[in-house]
């Protein structure tokens, strides 16, 4: 089974781990103890199963998944200024708790601060699953090569 590294990053409390933990366990867990480098994801796609490693930084990572939380504008000014350098790591932006009451950037916000990137842009929610597959499928299709993967 082929392994990939994924570096999952973010401010403190927008939801990593959270995240992870969903894909892990299928359970939302409030996720306040939990460590980002503690987990690895098994998935199986059409093309084979293959291991997710998560990981706290970027290097030697394969790709990215950068978080903001949706009811905090101050994280996703946090991860605009992270961002630069990091041409030779294919990336995705994560919103996520977008079912918040408490959401604050809305979905014009979120992209008009990240449409120069030109990279994949998710507005997600770890505790319902909206979304919650799509950064794992465009990552694991841009890694392997397959447009047509599907997670199964």
């Amino acid at each position: 089974m082929t392994t990939y590294k994924i570096a999952i990053l973010g401010d403190r409390n927008v939801g990593k781990s959270t995240f992870v933990a969903r894909h892990a366990t299928g359970h939302f867990l409030e996720a306040d103890a939990l460590s980002v480098d503690s987990y690895k994801v098994n998935i199986n796609t059409n093309y084979g199963r293959v291991c997710l490693e998560f990981k706290p930084d970027v290097t030697k990572a394969d790709a990215a998944i950068f978080m903001f939380d949706l009811t905090s504008p101050k994280t996703m000014t946090s991860i605009k200024e992270r961002l630069p350098g990091l041409s030779d790591t294919f990336f995705v932006v994560c919103g996520n708790k977008s079912d918040s009451s408490r959401r604050v950037v809305t979905s014009k916000v979120f992209r008009t601060n990240f449409i120069e990137l030109q990279m994949p842009l998710f507005e997600i929610s770890a505790k319902s699953n909206y979304n919650y597959d799509k950064p794992f499928l465009v990552i694991l299709r841009h890694l392997m090569g397959h447009d047509d993967l599907v997670l199964m």
